[in-house]
């Protein structure tokens, strides 16, 4: 397991996915490029079920500002949510 610290993005509602994927949500679309199904939520120590595929963006080291999708619960995913907190990254997606 590989955690980065993360936050959400702000002002990402509205975009799509990349075609040909555009009438998929970020939840689909994350599952098709991993090819795993999304169950749980990836912030670490919440145990809710993902909702969505969550915009965020790795805080410090040396991929800091990189951007990747993740699965989130509808909390984690709040654009009111702006602090930080932990994935796994073995389960971003670009």
């Amino acid at each position: 397991m590989t955690l980065y610290k993360v936050k959400n993005m702000q002002g990402t509602s509205e975009k799509r996915p990349p075609y040909p994927y555009d009438n998929k949500s970020w939840l689909e679309y994350w599952q098709i490029k991993t090819g795993k199904k999304a169950f749980f939520c990836s912030r670490f120590g919440c145990i809710n079920y993902a909702e969505h595929g969550g915009h965020v963006r790795i805080c410090d080291g040396m991929l800091a500002g990189k951007a990747f999708i993740v699965p989130l619960c509808r909390e984690c995913n709040n654009p009111a949510n702006t602090s930080e907190f932990y994935v796994d990254c073995e389960l971003c997606e670009i």
